[in-house]
């Protein structure tokens, strides 16, 4: 059935969006595995020792994706690979937008999104009982249900095409199944929707985003911004300069009323073609996040500089917790 496009929330309901930020180890071991699944196969997964291969495909077009489980992590793992390289992929790029779904029965025919990164999960081919995106969906039930697995976290990631897949498989499974958590943690993800699927799938409160992005990516910042695409989910941005580091911005655009900062003005700026490759992910944080998570990887988003108007003294920054718990105090309050 066709799904009407929900009321946008507002910024401050914007924060039932996962804001728990993931654990460097956790980031590290998906990372890893986003770089496995370009050499890898279903005959010879090469999977870490605590992992079993449940799904596997393998498509000269669009590359693999793998679903994998654990029982010993209590995780299951949808991992895309995507173009490692750049300049096939900067040549097929294109700016066409459908909306988000199959083509007959979008799960919302008001969130536009990237028509080459829906086709990925959604086009059945005439001989196919299910397109990519059930294929994987059925996988995943298949294994929660088997392994009593209530407890289970279900994390999606991938670079580069694999990471749009991700963010775009991610707001479909959450649209899907509210009462589970999903949680996105890609690398070099492109932009991969409207205006409308950036607030949709920010609004879904089961769906935690979180793009790590290498310095100057160019991936991560195309399409460009002019044609209309925009980023779901938290920008994480990986520095190797120590006056800067790893910072956070949320939900990318940042948020004034909460008082944090979006990007840098100049943040589609300086684009590079060898920041995109997967091994600087994997680089960064094992050399840096890894050794230093105080200056390499992040704990709080970037906030705004603001000045108290009336006495002219800088507001010292809040914790995003103590900023959550402040704003339903005033709520409660309003509602007595």
């Amino acid at each position: 059935l066709l799904s009407p496009l929900p009321k946008v929330m507002a910024s401050k309901d914007a924060l039932e969006l996962s804001t728990e930020f993931p654990d460097v180890h956790l980031v590290n071991e998906y990372a890893e595995l986003s770089e496995l699944i370009y050499g890898n196969s279903k005959q010879d997964p090469n999977l870490p020792f605590d992992w079993e291969l449940e799904f596997y495909e393998d498509r000269v077009s669009t590359g693999n994706v793998m679903v994998i489980s654990s029982f010993e992590l209590k995780q299951i793992g949808i991992i895309f690979a995507g173009s490692d390289g750049v300049n096939d992929w900067l040549d097929d790029m294109d700016i066409t937008q459908e909306p988000f779904g199959p083509k007959f029965d979008p799960i919302n025919k008001h969130a536009w999104v990237h028509s080459g990164f829906n086709n990925v999960l959604f086009f059945k081919r005439a001989y196919e009982k299910k397109n990519m995106f059930d294929r994987i969906e059925s996988t995943v039930y298949d294994i929660l249900d088997r392994d009593n697995g209530d407890d289970y976290e279900v994390f999606l990631s991938g670079h580069s095409l694999g990471a749009a897949l991700s963010v775009l498989l991610g707001a479909g499974l959450a649209h899907n199944h509210p009462d589970r958590q999903f949680t996105v943690i890609n690398f070099g993800c492109p932009r991969v929707g409207s205006k409308k699927f950036k607030r949709w799938s920010n609004s879904l409160e089961n769906l935690g985003v979180w793009r790590f992005v290498f310095h100057k990516d160019v991936v991560a910042r195309l399409p460009s911004s002019w044609t209309l695409f925009y980023h779901t989910g938290h920008t994480i941005q990986l520095e190797e300069s120590s006056d800067k580091g790893a910072q956070a911005y949320y939900l990318h655009g940042g948020d004034k009323e909460l008082n944090f900062a979006g990007v840098p003005s100049d943040w589609d700026g300086g684009k590079s073609a060898d920041n995109h490759y997967m091994s600087n992910y994997l680089n960064y944080l094992q050399t840096y996040s890894m050794n230093d998570t105080e200056l390499y990887y992040v704990s709080n988003f970037e906030e705004k500089e603001v000045t108290d108007s009336l006495d002219d003294v800088h507001v010292k920054k809040e914790s995003l917790t103590e900023k959550v718990i402040t704003f339903f105090r005033t709520v409660k309050k309003t509602m007595q």
